[in-house]
C-alpha cells in the first residue's frame, strides 16, 4: 500500500484513527505499537524512480538518495474534527543512488528502526526521502512523508520532479534564510518560482543560462485588500495594491545621475546563483479598473490601454523605480461604472480631476476626458492625487509667499536652464504639471530642489505624504521606501528594465451592432454655429451618453458650435438642447443618424435648433432619506397628465420614477432612492401640453456623498466643482450639482460666461465652514481662452434668495490654468460673469 507522492501523513493518519461508521473514539486511545505493525528482525524495501522535467520525463541519474523513517506517537483521543495531537521520532535508514534511469532501491531491517525509538511507545511508522546534490550536498527534493509499506514489506516512493535538476542553472533566493515562492525573472521575462517541487528557495533553469544574463527576483511581501468589488482578478480577495520586495537594489552616482537597477549578471551558468532580497529594493504595484462612458471601437480601447501601459511607465520614473501600475481591467460602454477607479468620459469639456486618497476608499475616482486619458502625463498627475495622496502644486494655497511669483512647486522649476527647470530631467513635480515637456518627478525635502510650502500641498513635500502612507508599520520593517532624503540625492531618469513588470492590461470590450464612429456635429441657430449647447447620445439599445457642450478647440480642429460625439451607432439619436436659464425658454435639435450618413466614414453633420413649443426645465435635488434625491421637473404650459421621467445612471438599470404635481412650487416632483455613494443622474422627461404638443428634455446631475474627511464635487459637465476641506461637514452630506431650473436676470452689463449651477446640500443652508467653488475650463477651449484674454473683469456671483439678487464673492483668476475661483460659507446658486469692453465674447446657448 502506498500514498500519493507529496499526500499529508497528518491527513493519512487522522483518516485511519477515524472512529467507523460515526462511534466515538475509544476511551484511552489504543494505536498499535512500534513493534505491533513492524516486527522485529522483518527486512524491508524502500524503492522507486526519481525522474526531472527537462522537456520530457527522464530519470535522475547517479544521485544520492536518503531514506529516512519517522514513529508518529500519540499520547491522547483525537476528538471528531480536531487535527492529530503529535510529535515525529525522525531516524536515518540509510542511503541509496539512483541509476541511470533513476531508480533506486535500499534494504533494511525493522531493527535499525526500532532500536533507536523507546521501547511500547505506541504510533505509526512512515518513510520518505531526499534527493541530494552530489556537488553541494543541498537538498534538491524530498517526496513520501505519508508511505507506509505494501503486504510484501516495500515502501513504494517515486518523485516527479517538475523542473531538470541536471541540465540548468541552479538558483537560490535569500534572505537571512532561503525564500520560497519567489519569482525569478531572466532578462526581463519570469522563468519560474522558487520552491516548487524542488528545495526550499531553489529554482532550475533549463536550458542553462548564458553569460551576461541578468536575473532579478521578486517576493510578495503584502496584498492590500481593496474597498471596491470587482477587483479580485489575480487574487483571492479585491484588491488595491501590492508590495514586494526585490534583489535589485536602485544604483547611482554621488549627483543622482546614471540610475539603474543592479541586476544579478551571471558569470558561469553551472554555478549557483544566488539573489538577495532586501526590505530596501521595494517594488509596490497598483491594480486599477476603469471604465469608458460610451461603446468604444477597439482601436480606442486599445489605445486608452497603452496610455495607462505608459502612465505606469511615468510612475517607475516619478518614484525612482519604487512603484508602478501593476494591473488594470478596462471596459467600455459603462460597465463596472460604479466599481471602477477610473472613469473616461466621453464629455471632451470635462477637466481631469481626481479623489484625494479615492484608492482607500469606496466613492472616489479618477475622473478624465477622453483627450487627457490619452495623455500619460496627465493619467500619472491625477493618480498622485488618488492613489500617492498628494494635492495640487500648480495653485496657491492660504499661505503662498506672492513675491516667489506663480505658485509652483519647487522654485527651480522656474529656472531656463538645469535638470531642475521645467521639462528637465528633474523637474519637481508631478503635482504641478505633468503634461509632455514638463515635471517628470516627485518633489522632496532634499535641498538641492526643496519644496516650497505655500500650495494645496502644504508644508509636507510629496514624497514625505508618500512615505506616510505607504511606509511598513511592522518591525522590523519587512519594507522600506527611499525618499531623495534617503538617497542623499535627487535621482535622474530610470528606466523598468523588467518586461514582466509591466502594466497587465486586460481589456473588456462590449460591441453594438452597427458602429458608425465619431461624428463631427455642428449646431446653429439662424445659420450660425452656437457655442454653449448641452449634447446627448441616445442609444438604440437605451443608453443616453451626455458629450459634452458645443464649443471651439482649435487645438483639435473644432470649430464654433461643433462637438465631436462618439460611440455612434447607426440609428442613435442625437439631441441637443440649450436652455434659457435667465428667461426660461428651450431650444432643441435632433437627429436619427442614418445608415446611408454611417457608410463613409467621416461622418459629419450639421443640426439648427428650434425653439421648442414650451419650456421644460429638470433639476435633481438632495433628498432628506439617505442616499435618495429629490426630482423637479417645470413645464411652461398646462399639461393634462405628468410628464414622463426616466432616471439613468452609469452601470445601473433605468429607473422610471412616478412624479405628482406639487401646487406650492408649481414643478412636478418625483423622488429617486439606493442611489450610489457618488456619480452622475440622466434625467429625462417627455411632456405633451393640453394642445398635443410634445417637448423632451434631457440633464446630468453629479452628485457625491462627503463625509468629514472633505472632497472635491464636480458638476456632471466637469466645468464647475466645490471643494470641501476637513471637518466643515460634521456628519454625511450629500451635495448635487445640477442645472438650475430657472435663474433672475444678471446686473448691469455683466455676462454670463459659465453656469449657472446650483449646489445643493442635504444638510441645508450653511457650512460649518468656508469651501471653495470654482469655474474650470479645459485646456483645449478656445472660446474660454479668448473671453479670459480680452475681459475687463471677471467674477463669481451667488444668488442671495432673500433678495432675489447676485451677489459678487470676488473671483481669482488664473488664466494659465484656465480657472476661476472664490470662496463661499453656504451652497446655493452660481454663476460665473464677465464685462467686456466691446460687449460680450463668449457665445452661450
Amino acid at each position: 500500500m502506498t500514498t500519493e507522492p507529496g499526500e499529508d501523513f497528518f491527513e493519512h493518519l487522522d483518516a485511519l484513527l477515524r472512529p467507523r461508521d460515526g462511534e466515538p473514539p475509544p476511551v484511552p486511545c489504543d494505536p498499535p505499537t512500534p513493534e505491533e505493525i513492524f516486527p522485529p528482525g522483518t527486512d524491508y524495501t524502500v524503492r522507486g524512480r526519481i525522474t526531472e522535467n527537462c522537456g520530457s520525463a527522464i530519470g535522475v541519474a547517479n544521485h544520492p538518495v536518503e531514506v529516512y523513517a519517522r514513529l508518529i506517537l500519540h499520547e491522547v483521543c483525537i476528538p471528531q474534527g480536531e487535527p492529530p495531537q503529535a510529535y515525529v521520532h525522525l531516524v536515518t535508514m540509510g542511503t541509496a543512488e539512483t541509476d541511470g534511469d533513476g531508480r533506486y532501491e535500499l534494504s533494511f531491517t525493522s531493527d535499525d528502526f526500532l532500536h533507536q525509538v523507546e521501547k511500547g511507545e505506541a504510533g505509526f511508522v512512515r518513510a520518505f526521502i531526499v534527493l541530494r546534490d552530489p556537488v553541494t550536498g543541498a537538498s534538491l527534493a524530498q517526496a513520501g512523508f505519508g508511505v507506509i509499506p505494501d503486504a510484501s514489506r516495500v515502501f513504494t516512493i517515486n518523485r516527479a520532479i517538475p523542473q531538470c535538476l541536471t541540465n540548468s542553472t541552479p538558483i537560490r533566493v535569500m534572505t537571512t534564510s532561503v525564500v520560497s515562492g519567489a519569482e525569478v525573472f531572466v532578462n526581463g521575462v519570469l522563468r519560474g518560482v522558487t520552491g516548487q517541487g524542488v528545495a526550499p528557495g531553489m529554482l532550475y533553469i533549463s536550458p542553462p543560462l548564458s553569460v551576461s544574463d541578468q536575473i532579478v527576483a521578486r517576493k510578495l511581501i503584502s496584498e492590500k485588500p481593496s474597498n471596491r468589488s470587482a477587483h479580485a482578478d489575480g487574487s483571492s480577495q479585491d484588491w488595491a495594491f501590492r508590495v514586494y520586495i526585490t534583489s535589485a537594489p536602485l544604483i547611482h552616482d554621488a549627483t543622482g545621475d546614471n540610475a539603474a537597477l543592479n541586476l544579478h549578471v551571471v558569470a558561469d551558468p553551472t554555478v549557483e546563483q544566488v539573489l538577495r532580497l532586501e526590505p530596501d529594493n521595494p517594488l509596490v504595484g497598483f491594480h486599477l479598473r476603469g471604465s469608458v462612458d460610451w461603446d468604444a471601437s477597439t482601436a480606442q480601447l486599445q489605445n486608452y490601454g497603452s496610455s495607462l501601459k505608459a502612465a505606469s511607465d511615468f510612475l517607475y520614473n516619478a518614484t525612482d523605480g519604487q512603484m508602478f501600475i501593476e494591473q488594470i481591467e478596462l471596459d467600455d460602454d459603462g460597465h463596472f461604472w460604479n466599481e471602477a477607479d477610473v472613469r473616461i468620459y466621453a464629455n471632451l469639456d470635462r477637466p481631469s480631476a481626481a479623489t484625494v486618497g479615492g484608492i482607500a476608499g469606496t466613492n472616489g475616482y479618477i475622473h478624465l476626458n477622453p483627450g487627457d486619458a490619452m495623455v500619460a502625463g496627465v493619467l500619472v498627475h491625477e493618480f498622485g492625487h488618488y492613489g500617492l495622496h498628494v494635492r495640487d502644486e500648480y495653485k496657491a494655497g492660504v499661505d503662498w509667499d506672492d513675491s516667489l511669483g506663480p505658485p509652483r512647486c519647487t522654485l527651480q522649476s522656474s529656472d531656463t536652464t538645469g535638470p531642475f527647470a521645467k521639462g528637465g530631467p528633474k523637474d519637481s513635480c508631478i503635482m504641478r504639471s505633468a503634461w509632455p515637456g514638463e515635471a517628470t518627478k516627485i518633489c522632496s525635502g532634499h535641498p538641492d530642489n526643496p519644496h516650497v510650502r505655500g500650495t494645496p500641498q502644504g508644508a509636507h513635500s510629496c514624497w514625505d505624504r508618500i512615505l506616510n502612507q505607504y511606509c511598513d508599520d511592522a518591525d522590523p520593517e519587512r519594507w522600506v521606501i527611499r525618499t531623495p532624503l534617503d538617497r542623499n540625492a535627487i535621482i535622474g531618469p530610470i528606466v523598468n528594465p523588467v518586461t514582466d513588470w509591466e502594466t497587465r492590461v486586460t481589456l473588456g470590450q462590449t460591441t453594438h451592432p452597427r458602429p458608425c464612429g465619431d461624428v463631427i456635429l455642428t449646431v446653429t441657430r439662424g445659420g450660425q454655429p452656437v457655442n454653449g449647447i448641452h449634447v446627448y447620445l441616445r442609444t438604440t439599445y437605451g443608453r443616453t451618453v451626455y458629450q459634452g457642450t458645443t464649443n471651439r478647440r482649435d487645438s483639435i480642429g473644432l470649430a464654433d458650435g461643433q462637438i465631436r460625439v462618439t460611440g455612434v451607432h447607426e440609428g442613435d439619436g442625437i439631441r441637443c438642447l440649450g436652455l434659457g436659464f435667465l428667461n426660461f425658454s428651450l431650444l432643441t435639435a435632433g437627429h436619427e443618424v442614418t445608415a446611408a450618413e454611417c457608410s463613409g466614414g467621416n461622418v459629419r453633420l450639421s443640426l439648427e435648433l428650434r425653439p421648442s413649443p414650451f419650456a421644460l426645465g429638470l433639476t435633481v435635488e438632495p433628498a432628506l432619506a439617505p442616499r435618495a434625491a429629490l426630482i423637479r421637473v417645470r413645464c411652461g404650459a398646462a399639461l393634462p397628465r405628468p410628464p414622463d421621467v426616466r432616471a439613468l445612471l452609469p452601470g445601473c438599470d433605468p429607473l422610471v420614477p412616478q412624479v405628482r404635481y406639487d401646487p406650492s412650487s408649481g414643478t412636478y416632483i418625483g423622488q429617486l432612492s439606493d442611489l450610489p455613494k457618488a456619480g452622475t443622474i440622466v434625467l429625462e422627461a417627455t411632456a405633451i401640453d393640453t394642445q398635443q404638443r410634445q417637448v423632451s428634455s434631457i440633464t446630468t446631475t453629479g452628485f457625491e456623498e462627503v463625509a468629514g474627511a472633505g472632497a472635491e464635487v464636480w458638476s456632471a459637465d466637469g466645468r464647475f466643482r466645490v471643494e470641501i476641506k476637513e471637518h466643515v461637514l460634521d456628519r454625511p452630506t450629500q451635495l448635487m450639482i445640477a442645472q438650475p431650473l430657472a435663474a433672475p436676470p444678471l446686473p448691469g452689463v455683466l455676462s454670463l460666461v459659465g453656469g449657472p449651477y446650483s449646489l445643493l446640500s442635504s444638510a441645508g443652508g450653511k457650512w460649518g465652514g468656508t469651501v471653495s467653488v470654482a469655474f474650470q475650463f479645459h485646456r483645449s477651449d478656445s472660446a474660454a481662452a479668448r473671453w479670459l484674454r480680452s475681459a475687463e473683469q471677471v467674477d463669481i456671483v451667488r444668488l442671495d434668495v432673500r433678495t432675489e439678487r447676485w451677489a459678487s464673492l470676488g473671483a481669482r483668476v488664473q488664466p494659465e490654468d484656465f480657472l476661476v475661483t472664490a470662496d463661499t460659507l453656504q451652497p446655493g446658486l452660481f454663476a460665473l460673469v464677465a464685462r467686456f469692453t466691446e460687449g460680450p465674447k463668449a457665445a452661450s446657448g
